[in-house]
């Protein structure tokens, strides 16, 4: 299994690894924002052209612009984003149509729960 990078770029953006476990992930935008998905995967596969087989090894994917709000969501804040990834890893994460940026009440007991997450 290929694991996510620390450092990409999509869509004109750079993003860096800020948080991560088996099940998500948080990844910096450098302007205040933070992306926070649920990590997805490719399974291993091959494709055929032009009479080659071409392989595909099982790998981890970046959310794409589509998973927003589904599995992927914008946080404004470390905080917000820290809070999110503990809804995500209490499987509270998917609420149909849920697209706006996360400024929601904090899920988190106390701030010693967030900072647990990035200790």
């Amino acid at each position: 299994m290929i694991r996510l990078a620390d450092n990409i770029r999509k869509n004109g953006f750079d993003y860096t690894l800020v948080q991560r476990n088996d099940v998500a992930a948080i990844y910096a935008q450098g302007n205040g924002f933070f992306e926070v998905f649920r990590i997805k995967q490719q399974k291993e596969k091959i494709a055929v052209m032009d009479g080659k087989s071409i392989s595909y090894p099982e790998k981890e994917l970046f959310p794409s612009n589509e998973d927003f709000g589904y599995t992927a969501w914008c946080c404004f804040g470390l905080h917000r984003a820290l809070d999110r990834l503990l809804m995500i890893n209490n499987n509270n994460d998917i609420q149909e149509g849920d697209t706006e940026f996360y400024h929601g009440d904090s899920v988190a007991d106390d701030d010693a729960q967030i900072n647990n997450l990035i200790n």
